[in-house]
Order: structure tokens, then sequence, then C-alpha cells
């Protein structure tokens, strides 16, 4: 249930009802959980980069598009991750999404207590991009010095990953 945009509703606030055994409280299920949704990509998007973003999936999660799978996640609940798509979408055009959150990986239970601690628990959304793309961005600070170094590195569909620097 919604409160309003990107919140959930909290349904218990106390563990009263905790299961020793499981760890879980009422509401909650331990085991495999299935999602399906229909999407639609924007024919505006023709040129674009397409892609499925995740802002939280826990604890580990495969995920398909129309019965093919795409990707899997394994990286941890707080960190958000996305899949190109791309090469499976047509602007325009229906699409089906199914992602498999399971219970592998679970190295949290016991040490911290989430309400909803499995499952999809932040927004999933379509995102997209131009032809060249930021991958990843590292950044290093030396203070005694007064300097900071950044590392990126740029994708793109035409030339894959592209050395370069820029002095800033």
């Amino acid at each position: 249930t919604r409160q309003g945009p990107g919140q959930t509703r909290v349904d218990y606030e106390a563990f009263e009802g905790l299961d020793p055994k499981w760890l879980v409280t009422p509401g909650e299920y331990l085991g495999t959980a299935w999602y399906h949704r229909r999407i639609v990509i924007p024919a505006s998007w023709q040129d674009a980069e397409v892609w499925l973003c995740f802002s939280g999936v826990h604890p580990a999660s495969m995920f398909w598009l129309d019965g093919e799978l795409i990707g899997e996640h394994c990286g941890g609940p707080c960190q958000p991750f996305r899949a190109r798509i791309t090469p499976w979408v047509k602007p325009g055009s229906e699409n089906h999404v199914t992602v498999r959150v399971s219970e592998e990986l679970r190295i949290l239970q016991g040490l911290v207590k989430w309400p909803y601690f499995s499952g999809i628990f932040r927004e999933v959304f379509l995102e997209k991009s131009e032809a060249v793309w930021l991958d990843d961005v590292f950044v290093r600070s030396d203070v005694a010095r007064g300097q900071v170094f950044i590392e990126a590195l740029l994708n793109g569909t035409e030339n894959g990953p592209t050395p370069g620097s820029v002095r800033v």
C-alpha cells in the first residue's frame, strides 16, 4: 500500500509476533517470490538505450524479459542496480518482465531486522539514456595534497568501453 510517491506504509513497528525459529514477523514471507509486470516502452524511445532499474531487491534476484533471462543481482539490499534491456525491447510494443527473488545469499537475517526484509522493497522503473553512457565512477581524494582523482568508465553501443581522461 502507498501513502504517497516513493513511500510504503509500515504495518507494524514492534516485534512481538517474532518467531524465534525464522525471525519473520506476521505478514512477511520467507521463501521464493515471483513478480510479473506488463510494460510498454514509449515509442519516442526508439533511438535510446533502455534500462530496467531496481532501487532495492533483497536478498537475491533474477529477471527475465518476455521469458528470456537477462540478468541477476546478488550485490546486497542497499545497492541499486540496472540492466540494459535495449536488445530485447521494441519501443511502442508490449513486453513482460518477470522477477524471481529467492532466499539465496540471505546474510543479514538475525543481525538486522527489517520490516520488509525479502522481495522488491523499493521502486522499479524504466530509464533511457543516449548511445554512450557513464558506466562506472570511482572517486579518490588526497586531502594532504588537496586533490581529488576521478576515474570514469564510458560505455556505448558502437565502440564499447572508451578510455580517456579529463582534467578538472
